[in-house]
């Protein structure tokens, strides 16, 4: 047992699942969050594994830990929550990094809900407060104590990736190409709207009727590009009425 890992229980995989997808989102701009690998405990329905394809340093995984203990928009939560992080991997020189794992958790006393609490082997227990500080606790509120874990036992349900830039793509590109054949139609309606001009010495029965119907075309579909909320404002409106 070599990774960095985190075990949750007293929850359900759906709501693990959401909250470890808002995980990624919210930290996108990590690479750690790309490809956090989920497992369900083999005959339990809420016991999970939480393992990382690219493992993340220690104080983003202390930043992990934090947001599935508190969750956006779950009110009622109160999972069993527990990391584990290899000192060896620990870069920071502190006094709490004795032993070959710290355990990562969260007070059931905490109201500041922008800490951790850390125990190493020796049962020395620590504050790791998000805004930069790490103090020793007189009382040790927890035991150390290792959570092993076997993979053989646990069912792998999927890795789970950022879906922001993926949606966020797949949502411009439709309205980029909208976007060029507007601009496209808008001069169409204008170079034919020229053309009227012109034809009107030959002819003003061609250039007359071409310079008003390009023309309009041209003033309605600028005004849309322009006013793209106010179009849709109009059209609606336009459409209940007729309704």
């Amino acid at each position: 047992m070599t990774e960095n890992f985190i075990i949750v229980e007293n929850i359900n995989e759906r709501e693990l699942e959401s909250i470890l997808m808002d995980l990624a989102n919210l930290y996108a701009d990590t690479e750690f969050v790309n490809g956090i690998q989920f497992y369900r405990k083999k005959g339990k329905y809420d016991s999970f594994l939480i393992l990382f394809s690219n493992q993340p340093d220690f104080e983003r995984f202390n930043y992990f830990v934090n947001y599935i203990k508190y969750p956006a928009e779950y009110d009622k939560f109160s999972p069993f929550l527990r990391g584990f992080y290899k000192t060896s991997d620990i870069k920071q020189k502190s006094e709490f990094n004795a032993g070959e794992w710290i355990m990562v958790y969260v007070s059931k006393n905490d109201k500041e809900y922008d800490n951790v609490n850390l125990v190493n082997d020796k049962n020395e227990n620590y504050l790791y407060d998000f805004g930069g500080k790490i103090k020793k606790l007189k009382s040790a509120e927890e035991m150390f104590k290792l959570l092993s874990f076997d993979k053989d036992n646990y069912y792998h349900i999927f890795d789970i990736v950022p879906s922001k830039s993926a949606e966020n793509s797949q949502i411009l590109k439709p309205l980029i190409r909208q976007k060029i054949k507007d601009v496209f139609a808008i001069i169409i309606s204008l170079a034919f709207t020229v053309l009227g001009f012109f034809a009107l010495e030959d002819s003003k029965d061609i250039g007359i009727p071409t310079m008003i119907f390009f023309g309009l075309g041209f003033i309605v579909l600028l005004w849309k590009f322009l006013n793209p909320k106010k179009f849709e404002e109009l059209k609606n409106r336009k459409n209940k009425n007729v309704g």
